[in-house]
């Protein structure tokens, strides 16, 4: 089951005084791929819900105003209709709707398309949500990206506060299917050379794919993206996470790690070297924003970064941020090489807040079998097979 809430401002063309053209057949076909899915329009003033048709349910808030913008609201709906959270979809074009979706961080889907009724308002002009250009568009974002369920590779609960996801498999060696491993190889391009074809599609799948661990996510305090190894942006993985920041209301936009000198890239290394050097070269190259000074005690953070192969990048981040009382950390590896994961012994002292602060590997690395999920190879076909072949 799946729910929309939208507004007669994402339907309605004011200047007009029509529907947009379409946009009333496309909710109609969203209701039509299962017998499950609602729509619900929801106004703050009885008449705006009277051009709305007959078999779409309207909500009149002008009694209770003060619940437009608040997860109150979707409480409301979720348990009237008995739907879970991350099931639940809003379709806006204005910011009482942007609001209502970061406060209940729940998908926002941007009605570019019905700009032109508040052209100013901040869910444009500041790029919340996924934009959702033409009706077309919601009609493709239908087809492609209702039925992600179980999208998520790889998994690993490293201790009770720091949990690793994979979201597609990268090992393209062991694939037989033709058209996963080309969507792979494009992949691969798009987080590392910038490879343009299919980047939309890829960055809608991502966040939908994060919205279904929305549990583990929903208590985020900061987002972040792992830095490169020379320190220059990802702007792939920075347009995912200011989504999400965005999304779930976080304000802090400064970067989290610092890479204050470039590192070897790893993939040029052996597997040896990539083994017995742990996360050495990672803390001589990192070091936190000293704006975080203070701030990360009893947080929830979340990490994004392109690729995870022996889980170096994720035990860095796990070790400077349980150094300094992190509550919970998520680690986002979009593509994951290798089944396991090397979990390393550091101790750190020194001021993690500057270069040069010291640390110890005590001991040998711990080799962990992930849980795997080979069905969300079938999700990534089924969603992003058009779009990149």
């Amino acid at each position: 089951m799946k729910l929309i809430i939208t507004s007669t401002d994402a339907l309605f063309d004011k200047e007009k005084q029509e529907f947009f053209p379409g946009s009333l057949e496309a909710l109609q076909y969203f209701k039509s791929l299962s017998s499950d899915h609602k729509v619900v329009v929801i106004s703050n003033h009885a008449e705006t819900l009277e051009v709305i048709p007959e078999g779409i349910y309207t909500l009149n808030l002008s009694e209770i105003k003060w619940i437009r913008k608040s997860p109150k609201l979707i409480e409301y709906i979720s348990t009237k209709l008995n739907i879970l959270f991350e099931d639940i979809i809003v379709l806006g074009s204005k910011d009482d709707d942007m609001i209502l979706a970061a406060n209940a961080r729940i998908l926002l889907l941007t009605a570019d398309y019905a700009k032109k009724n508040n052209p100013d308002d901040r869910i444009y002009s500041e790029g919340y949500g996924i934009g959702i250009l033409s009706i077309d568009r919601l009609y493709y974002f239908f087809d492609h990206y209702l039925n992600i369920a179980t999208p998520w590779f790889f998994s690993h609960s490293i201790d009770e506060s720091f949990k690793l996801f994979g979201l597609t498999n990268a090992m393209t060696g062991q694939m037989r299917d033709r058209t996963e491993i080309e969507i792979c190889n494009h992949l691969r391009s798009h987080l590392k050379a910038g490879y343009e074809k299919g980047k939309s599609p890829f960055r809608i799948y991502s966040l939908l794919s994060l919205y279904r661990i929305f549990k583990e996510i929903r208590d985020i305090n900061y987002w972040a993206c792992y830095p490169s190894s020379s320190g220059e942006p990802n702007e792939a993985l920075i347009s995912i996470k200011e989504v999400l920041r965005k999304s779930f209301g976080s304000r802090t936009t400064q970067d989290l790690l610092i890479r204050h000198k470039p590192s070897v890239k790893r993939n040029m290394l052996s597997a040896g070297s990539r083994v017995s050097d742990g996360c050495d070269s990672q803390f001589d190259s990192i070091h936190l924003n000293p704006y975080y000074k203070g701030k990360i005690k009893g947080k929830n953070f979340c990490i994004i970064d392109d690729f995870s192969t022996h889980g170096t990048s994720s035990e860095t981040v796990r070790h400077l941020l349980q150094h300094e009382g992190a509550n919970k950390v998520i680690f986002i590896a979009l593509g994951k090489f290798k089944l396991t994961y090397k979990m390393y012994d550091y101790s750190l002292s020194g001021d993690l807040y500057a270069p040069a602060y010291k640390y110890t590997k005590n001991g040998i690395y711990k080799e962990i079998s992930g849980v795997i999920n080979n069905s969300g190879s079938e999700e990534l076909l089924d969603s992003l097979k058009d779009a990149f072949l």
